[in-house]
């Protein structure tokens, strides 16, 4: 048997936005993003619109309309009881809606994600949610900016998972941070990326990811004898310092999940991501196929 490696990558899942003073952003013009030395390329955050929202100027609105929507999606008889065999206490719920620069839905950049309560609710679940979002009716996108951008909006829902021998419940908690307009995100550096435009880093970052994983891939000698094959999805982050934290595995073999987990160990520090201008730390995930032939 020949090993083959078919390497992928699903791009960029980004921790929460620290608001400090997001929210006094979002009712400014021009005028005063300039007097107060905000970044233009940043300011004013681009604001979704709801004609289901009484003030249509209003972010909260807007986050608190989806989470309606996320929470009779998941209040549903056959996810609550799957989620009774989960073994974590809550289920995040992490929701990116990418708007291009003609104010449409990018529906293969946006995404729904349930972290890791994924294998017990299905990529199925994820795929069906995304078809409510994205399929709202009245919503629209102001862009705010002198210059169309795309912008990306996250919105972070977490629930409490109940357990008991009757039933299994689902209790939202409020975030401690809102919701407040669109962001620009900057992915890290790959070393070797430094001098390339900004609007080929992202292809440049893969290409160089892939590389790595190609450069640095063993098929296991004792998973070719056993057969073992599939898709190892290795999640981690690139930290405010452009650090590799917090690698995990998920796969069908713990021998190919640890090979996974080895290649990604290995990658360089990179320069840091970006939000709205400022470090942060983005998350990743990287599916690696196994595969004999």
């Amino acid at each position: 048997m020949r090993s083959v490696l078919l390497p992928l990558l699903i791009f960029m899942m980004c921790l929460p936005l620290k608001a400090q003073d997001a929210s006094q952003v979002v009712s400014q013009d021009s005028s005063q993003v300039a007097s107060q030395d905000l970044n233009p390329k940043y300011f004013p955050q681009e604001q979704i619109i709801l004609l289901a929202c009484n003030d249509r100027k209003d972010p909260k609105c807007v986050a608190d309309y989806l989470e309606k929507k996320v929470s009779v999606f998941l209040n549903n008889q056959e996810y609550l009881e799957k989620l009774a065999n989960s073994k974590k206490d809550t289920l995040w719920t992490s929701v990116k809606i990418v708007f291009d620069t003609e104010t449409s839905i990018d529906e293969d950049l946006s995404y729904v994600s349930f972290g890791e309560n994924t294998k017990y609710l299905g990529e199925q679940a994820e795929a069906d949610l995304e078809g409510v979002i994205f399929d709202l009716d009245q919503i629209e996108l102001i862009h705010r900016k002198s210059e169309p951008t795309i912008s990306n909006h996250y919105f972070y829902f977490s629930y409490a998972i109940g357990k008991s021998e009757e039933s299994t419940t689902l209790n939202y908690v409020p975030p401690e941070e809102e919701y407040t307009g669109g962001v620009v995100d900057e992915i890290p550096i790959f070393p070797g990326c430094e001098e390339v435009e900004e609007a080929d880093q992202k292809a440049c970052f893969q290409s160089k990811m892939v590389a790595h994983i190609q450069k640095h891939f063993k098929y296991p000698e004792e998973a070719k004898k056993m057969g073992l094959e599939g898709r190892v999805y290795v999640l981690f982050a690139i930290s405010k310092e452009g650090n590799l934290e917090n690698v995990k595995t998920r796969g069908p073999s713990p021998m190919l999940e640890e090979e996974g987990r080895r290649i990604i160990e290995l990658l360089p520090t990179m320069k840091h991501g970006k939000r709205n201008g400022k470090p942060n730390s983005v998350r990743f995930t990287i599916p690696i196929v196994f595969r004999l032939r």
